[in-house]
Protein backbone atom coordinates (compact mmCIF):
# COMPACT_ATOMS: atom_id res chain seq x y z
CA UNK A 1 0.00 0.00 0.00
CA UNK A 2 2.79 2.41 0.84
CA UNK A 3 4.54 1.78 -2.48
CA UNK A 4 1.39 2.70 -4.43
CA UNK A 5 1.09 6.04 -2.60
CA UNK A 6 4.76 6.80 -3.25
CA UNK A 7 4.28 5.99 -6.95
CA UNK A 8 1.27 8.33 -7.14
CA UNK A 9 3.23 11.17 -5.47
CA UNK A 10 6.04 10.67 -7.97
CA UNK A 11 3.64 10.88 -10.93
CA UNK A 12 2.06 14.04 -9.51
CA UNK A 13 5.49 15.64 -9.11
CA UNK A 14 6.39 14.79 -12.72
CA UNK A 15 3.09 16.31 -13.92
CA UNK A 16 3.74 19.52 -11.95
CA UNK A 17 7.25 19.79 -13.41
CA UNK A 18 5.84 19.23 -16.91
CA UNK A 19 3.21 21.90 -16.34
CA UNK A 20 5.73 24.48 -15.16
CA UNK A 21 8.11 23.74 -18.04
CA UNK A 22 5.53 23.86 -20.81
CA UNK A 23 3.77 26.98 -19.51
CA UNK A 24 7.17 28.68 -19.26
CA UNK A 25 8.02 27.64 -22.81
CA UNK A 26 4.67 28.85 -24.19
CA UNK A 27 5.00 32.15 -22.32
CA UNK A 28 8.49 32.64 -23.72
CA UNK A 29 7.19 31.91 -27.23
CA UNK A 30 4.42 34.47 -26.78
CA UNK A 31 6.81 37.13 -25.46
CA UNK A 32 9.26 36.52 -28.29
CA UNK A 33 6.46 36.65 -30.87
CA UNK A 34 5.16 39.92 -29.46
CA UNK A 35 8.64 41.39 -29.51
CA UNK A 36 9.32 40.65 -33.19
CA UNK A 37 5.85 40.82 -34.73
CA UNK A 38 4.66 44.39 -34.51
CA UNK A 39 1.95 44.23 -37.17
CA UNK A 40 0.35 40.95 -36.04
CA UNK A 41 0.51 41.68 -32.33
CA UNK A 42 -3.14 40.91 -31.54
CA UNK A 43 -3.00 37.57 -33.37
CA UNK A 44 0.16 36.47 -31.51
CA UNK A 45 -1.31 37.64 -28.19
CA UNK A 46 -4.60 35.77 -28.65
CA UNK A 47 -2.87 32.59 -29.87
CA UNK A 48 -0.37 32.76 -27.01
CA UNK A 49 -3.03 33.22 -24.35
CA UNK A 50 -5.06 30.35 -25.83
CA UNK A 51 -1.98 28.10 -25.91
CA UNK A 52 -1.06 28.88 -22.29
CA UNK A 53 -4.66 28.26 -21.17
CA UNK A 54 -4.90 24.89 -22.93
CA UNK A 55 -1.51 23.77 -21.65
CA UNK A 56 -2.51 24.79 -18.12
CA UNK A 57 -5.80 22.91 -18.35
CA UNK A 58 -4.00 19.83 -19.65
CA UNK A 59 -1.46 20.00 -16.85
CA UNK A 60 -4.16 20.39 -14.23
CA UNK A 61 -5.97 17.39 -15.72
CA UNK A 62 -2.75 15.36 -15.50
CA UNK A 63 -2.23 16.32 -11.87
CA UNK A 64 -5.85 15.55 -10.97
Amino acid sequence: MKKNKHNRDYKTLIAIIWLIFTVSLASWWMRLGLQYMGSKRSMILSEGITLVCFISLGGIALIY
